[in-house]
């Protein structure tokens, strides 16, 4: 069995070749949809194209997509492995199969907002029985239903994949009654989500929201305060929080209730809280 060294960025080339020939076919359904396209596009897929089809691919694992969505501080070059012959043609097919699938060409991709609740009796996240559906169903959002659901089987939010966890971010403060900008992934410079909304007393309030998907003991750390602090000068907001499936250190806690007017936190026992509120379900954490 031949083993062959690839990169991130190898397998990334691979997707945007096989997607090319059907680019404008997903690229009409979208505008279709009102779904404004936010960057920059040429006749090829661009990074953000790539960054969807990988992110929305069920044939891909959670891992597999974190590493070819991420680039990390030195890209996706510098992500390195090796893999035999058999696995680059099983990754190849799985690219073929979502390439060629309805839900990429039509552009039914789950974490694209569309401002729809979860009524319908067609969602992928709700499967009616019998029974009355309780009544968060209908008011909650897709990604809030999928996080309740998991911490009602007791499995930990660090399990959804990183971009999943910043969208579950958004609609949690949608709910709250912020309008929300979900970014785009890892050329956000910081921002994962921004939400702003207008108080009375106050006026315009516009706040920067870092998503840490960590698994426990991972926690985030002193530099990572310090980086989102510099951003939040950067961009002139109100605030910036970091919410984390995680915890932070010590030290990063420390940083922030010194600037405790500027700068949050929400770890994974608010978060969950936080999710369980939204849902309409009573937290016990």
């Amino acid at each position: 069995m031949s083993i062959i060294q690839v990169t991130a960025q190898d397998l990334r080339d691979v997707v945007s070749a096989i997607i090319a020939p059907g680019i404008k076919i997903h690229r009409a359904a979208r505008n279709a949809q009102g779904l404004e396209i936010e960057y920059e596009i040429g006749p090829e897929p661009c990074d953000e194209e790539i960054d969807d089809f990988i992110a929305s691919n069920v044939l891909f694992d959670e891992e597999l997509r974190m590493h070819l969505i991420d680039p990390g501080l030195l890209g996706f070059h510098s992500q390195t492995g090796t893999g035999s012959q058999e696995a680059i043609d099983e990754f190849r097919r799985q690219v073929g199969q979502w390439a060629a699938s309805p839900e990429w060409l039509e552009a039914r991709l789950p974490w694209l907002p569309n401002g729809s609740t979860c009524d319908s009796a067609d969602s992928l996240l709700w499967i009616p029985d019998t029974g009355p559906r309780p009544g968060w169903v209908v008011a909650a959002r897709s990604y809030v239903l999928l996080a309740a659901q998991m911490l009602s089987r007791g499995r930990l939010l660090s399990e959804l994949s990183p971009r999943d966890f910043e969208f579950l971010v958004g609609e949690l403060l949608e709910h709250d009654g912020w309008r929300v900008e979900v970014t785009r992934g890892t050329r956000d410079g910081g921002m994962d989500v921004i939400a702003t909304r207008t108080d009375q007393s106050l006026g315009e309030l516009r706040t920067l929201w870092q998503a840490k998907k960590y698994a426990p003991g991972n926690n985030v750390r002193l530099s990572q305060v310090r980086e989102l602090s510099a951003v939040l000068e950067r961009e002139r907001a109100s605030k910036a929080l970091i919410v984390t499936t995680s915890q932070l250190t010590r030290d990063a806690l420390a940083w922030i209730r010194r600037d405790t007017y500027r700068l949050g936190a929400k770890n994974r026992k608010a978060v969950e809280a936080w999710v369980l509120e939204a849902a309409g379900l009573t937290s016990s954490l």
